[in-house]
């Protein structure tokens, strides 16, 4: 049996829950020591892991599919 792996990382759920918390790329990447840039580019990365359209997207399905609460 093959072990499930997680479709994001660990950095990548705290980013989710600082999105879903309505955190936006300045203070989450503040919160990284990360520029807005890398923030963004992760967002991007998740955004496309999900087909999501956009961030309050992304939060919501996340939360949906039970990745985040």
């Amino acid at each position: 049996m093959r072990k499930k792996r997680n479709l994001f990382n660990e950095k990548e759920i705290k980013i989710l829950k600082m999105i879903a918390a309505g955190y936006s790329s300045t203070e989450i990447g503040a919160e990284f020591s990360l520029t807005v840039g890398t923030i963004d580019n992760y967002v991007k990365a998740m955004l496309i892991k999900l087909n999501a359209a956009n961030r309050t997207n992304l939060a919501c399905e996340c939360i949906r599919r039970g990745i985040i609460s």
